[in-house]
């Protein structure tokens, strides 16, 4: 009788083991961190790519801003994350309009697409902020994956901002303290 309950007790836990290991219990290990090697191989993407973007030195360029957004993930820190879509967006920006048909017509990258798609809308509505907000807000639904969603280049946020100062102006007024 009694090795029968040690049987019962011993399949139990190898029922439970067996749960444990399909379910995939991990160490206490935190695994999200990344460890040393990819810290390496990151910056030496980030490198790579960088020797990509130095040479053009702002000169528009397919490589280069291919370069940019392959890069864009790859940066950590803010500023540099930020300063990376602020000068994807110069570049895109000085673009002639050959060399954005070129590219839109060769991009198959959904992000390069996106962004040509928001460089087409900047022009044509840089003079009117409120329309570019409401355009910017569209572009926004239609490429909810894009990184200039989460982190939009600081040139076209300025001018979406000058829309909402211009709509609604401070006005003051002043009424005398006696009658």
């Amino acid at each position: 009788m009694r090795s029968s309950i040690f049987v019962k007790k011993g399949l139990i836990c190898i029922a439970i083991l067996s749960s444990l290991l399909l379910v995939g219990c991990h160490s206490s290990l935190d695994q999200s961190k990344p460890t040393a090697h990819a810290t390496i191989q990151a910056s030496s993407e980030i490198s790579h790519y960088q020797s990509i973007i130095d040479p053009a030195n702002g000169t528009p360029s397919a490589e280069a801003l291919r370069a940019y957004i392959a890069q864009e993930p790859l940066l950590k820190n803010k500023v540099n994350h930020q300063k990376n879509i602020d000068d994807f967006w110069q570049m895109l920006i000085s673009l002639s309009d050959e060399q954005v048909q070129k590219l839109a017509v060769r991009a198959d990258e959904n992000v390069l697409q996106g962004k040509i798609n928001l460089l087409d809308l900047y022009h044509n509505n840089y003079q009117d902020p409120a329309a570019l907000q409401n355009a910017f807000n569209d572009w926004k639904i239609r490429y909810p994956d894009n990184p200039g969603v989460k982190t939009s280049p600081t040139a076209l946020i300025q001018i979406i901002h000058q829309s909402s100062i211009s709509r609604n102006p401070k006005i003051g007024l002043f009424l005398p303290l006696s009658k």
